[in-house]
């Protein structure tokens, strides 16, 4: 049977309930804000990476071409054009010359792996630089680069996942360790609720074992001093029960006549030796 809707008012959950379930909440959100700060800095990371890249490409593309750039030696350009496009982090790289001619080539094509909404959520730029090739004075053509943070993403992409998993890991295992400590701490208040119902319905000799955490125990020993004290006065009360009963029974026996009366004079009780003496 589902339970209802009013079965779960925070005022109807058990105080085991309660408490993981705001320990669960507690953990998930501080999980979520430590993954939410972790991948901000990831993110600068590659960010900065692939800025170095750029810079370092650069500054190795310009000298490299300017010696084919000179002497117009196009079929070593697009060589080197071609080697400088297998990297994985390259779009595109190219040479234009003065005349507007490119020699071009695409890097690898390399698919995102993540998701449109974590492409978004990154918003990681792609990256792109021109320079031109300046040899004593005279410019021969520019280098072009692009490159492409499709790498980046699917390692962020494959961080987070791995991020993820490593605290979800870390909120189960402490969820299930509050969890047992509480199932140590509540079963005995559990046998106490249960041995105070017997004490209720009149089973005065019943005890409870003094187990669990220090708090626990002291209350196991409240109810056990309690019902020790509860359970000496009722035999005390039912020993003077007794002994009125017995006074009681001499009383009425007795041939001699007895009777008690109030502060009036007003009899109110008298035995059968009375009532044979005064009718």
């Amino acid at each position: 049977m589902t339970p209802s809707f009013e079965e779960w008012r925070p005022g109807k959950l058990s105080f085991l309930i309660r408490l993981l379930l705001g320990s669960g909440l507690a953990l998930a959100a501080c999980g979520a804000a430590l993954l939410y700060a972790i991948l901000r800095g990831e993110i600068a990371d590659q960010h900065a990476k692939l800025t170095e890249h750029l810079r370092e490409e650069m500054l190795f593309a310009l000298p490299a071409m300017s010696g084919p750039a000179v002497v117009g030696e196009y079929s070593v350009i697009e060589q080197m054009v071609k080697a400088r496009a297998r990297q994985p982090v390259v779009a595109r790289f190219a040479w234009i010359d003065n005349s507007g001619h490119p020699v071009a080539a695409d890097g690898p094509d390399i698919k995102v792996e993540a998701p449109d909404w974590f492409v978004k959520w990154l918003d990681l730029p792609v990256l792109e630089e021109a320079r031109p090739v300046v040899v004593g004075g005279e410019k021969y053509g520019s280098v072009t680069l692009r490159l492409n943070p499709a790498v980046s993403i699917n390692r962020l992409w494959r961080g987070f996942w791995e991020e993820l998993g490593i605290l979800v890991l870390g909120t189960g295992l402490s969820i299930a360790v509050t969890l047992v400590v509480l199932h140590s701490g509540v079963q005995p208040l559990r046998a106490l609720a249960a041995s105070a119902r017997r004490f209720g319905q009149g089973e005065y000799g019943v005890r409870v074992t003094v187990e669990g955490p220090p708090e626990t125990a002291q209350c196991v020993q409240a109810f056990n001093s309690m019902a020790s004290n509860i359970e000496s006065l009722l035999g005390s009360l039912s020993r003077s029960e007794e002994k009125n009963r017995l006074l009681a029974m001499q009383v009425e026996q007795s041939n001699d006549a007895i009777f008690s009366h109030d502060q009036r004079g007003v009899v109110t009780s008298w035995n059968r030796g009375a009532a044979r003496l005064y009718g």
